[in-house]
């Protein structure tokens, strides 16, 4: 019987003859010495130096090759196991020593078979049986207890669905927060959503930033003169009334109808004067630097006014 390493490599040998390989060829591409290579195909151990060098020699082959070296093993294995099982029950039989008695299948079969048409007839009785008791038995009964119930209810507990207002219309979740920022100028925005960064970035013009929350959110935005904002598609004022900034305004579904009613995105009186007390803008020939001077001491100024108020 062919061995593991000679089936091995007959299915090798064929391959390679069937793609048209030269073995030489294969033996300067592989780096394998040409003898190595026929007494791998020719299943012959002695013309490697070692079983380990066989197996490193015969896995790459295989794998130059495309076949699964430790499947295809595996598969060749199983067919000799399977063989010599074969040859064994075939000699038992000619040499005749197998056993004197055989077991009569049938004999084996008639308990069994005994046994099952005795569970047969059981389960079709228990069949009859449930079907009987629910057709005549179970339906007379609930029957019967349906009215005995309907005549013990007592009277005052219906008179507690007196009340009840059986035409209200069942809980509705809210629908979620929507917002759009739209700027109008360079500008930067912050919008939490649910306690998550929905966004966190500069605003360009041309672009609109949309975010939305289940429950709510926080807005802050940079410059609000220069974004528009919308909630839930309608335009919206998100300032301070005082203050002029939208920093950290918080909106959820308890508030969100109060930001609805602010129409007016014009400022109060009291900034209108505060801005009518900066002077006019610098000259051309002012420097940046004397720019922001004048503005931090009109800031200061104001800053100083307030707290004396």
């Amino acid at each position: 019987m062919d061995s593991v390493e000679k089936k091995l490599g007959k299915v090798l040998r064929q391959e390679r003859e069937r793609r048209q390989l030269d073995i030489v060829e294969l033996s300067a591409r592989l780096k394998i010495p040409l003898e190595n290579l026929e007494g791998i195909e020719g299943g012959d151990l002695s013309k490697l130096p070692s079983v380990v060098y066989y197996n490193l020699f015969a896995r790459s082959y295989s794998t130059f090759l495309g076949i699964d070296y430790s499947m295809t093993v595996d598969a060749i294995k199983s067919d000799i196991e399977r063989d010599e099982m074969e040859k064994a029950a075939q000699d038992k039989k000619a040499s005749g020593t197998e056993d004197d008695y055989e077991i009569d299948p049938e004999a084996e079969k008639k308990p069994l078979r005994r046994m099952l048409g005795v569970a047969a007839i059981l389960v079709l009785l228990l069949l009859a049986y449930v079907a009987i008791d629910m057709l005549f038995i179970k339906d007379s009964t609930a029957k019967n207890e349906q009215d005995n119930y309907l005549q013990d209810i007592d009277k005052n507990r219906l008179a507690e669905f007196d009340s009840f207002d059986w035409d209200k219309t069942s809980y509705l979740p809210p629908d979620k927060i929507k917002i759009r920022l739209i700027p109008k100028k360079e500008s930067w925005g912050s919008v939490m959503t649910d306690g998550d960064t929905a966004i966190f970035r500069k605003l360009v013009p041309g672009r609109v930033y949309e975010a939305s929350a289940k429950y709510r959110m926080v807005v802050s935005i940079g410059i609000p003169a220069v974004v528009d904002i919308e909630l839930n598609g309608r335009l919206v004022n998100l300032r301070d009334q005082e203050s002029r900034r939208i920093s950290r305004v918080r909106i959820d579904q308890t508030n969100i109808e109060s930001f609805f009613n602010r129409t007016s995105q014009a400022p109060t009186a009291q900034t209108k004067q505060s801005y009518s007390d900066i002077s006019s803008p610098p000259a051309e020939k002012t420097t940046k630097q004397e720019t922001l001077d004048r503005h931090q001491t009109q800031k200061d100024a104001d800053l100083k006014k307030d707290g004396g108020q």
